[in-house]
């Protein structure tokens, strides 16, 4: 399991974490963990952004709703103001966005977004929805 909070410094604003860092430790299972604070990379990767819009042919096919609707409806539920459109998010910032996502369909719509992890129901899951 990783767990990502996003910390943004800078000298006008001060420091300030996305979510908290205590109940996002809290919420983990009892064990030992690391904490790496490294500075935040430009760009996501294509394969990220793939399996966001992956996700959302899915949930268009489970709602009825279009993939563009729905996607619109996830940018102003969770984008905060200052971040960057997807397009232009870093890999941190597209992973705190599409845990989001996961959490709320998973709170919403009671099923879980297929994820690398899930192996086999993965690779099907990439197989029907990787053209669309």
């Amino acid at each position: 399991m990783v767990a990502t909070a996003i910390l943004i410094k800078n000298a006008s604003e001060g420091t300030r974490i996305n979510r908290s860092l205590v109940e996002m430790i809290e919420g983990l299972p009892d064990g030992k963990y690391r904490i790496i604070i490294e500075p935040q990379s430009v760009r996501h990767s294509v394969p990220q952004r793939k399996l966001l819009f992956m996700w959302m042919s899915l949930l268009a096919r489970e709602t009825g709703n279009s993939k563009v609707r729905l996607y619109k409806y996830f940018c102003s539920k969770f984008l905060l103001d200052d971040m960057p459109s997807v397009s232009e998010m870093s890999p941190a910032q597209l992973t705190y966005f599409m845990h989001e996502i996961e959490a709320d369909v998973a709170q919403n719509l009671g099923f879980t977004l297929p994820i690398p992890e899930d192996g086999e129901d993965f690779i099907t899951f990439l197989k029907d929805f990787k053209d669309k």
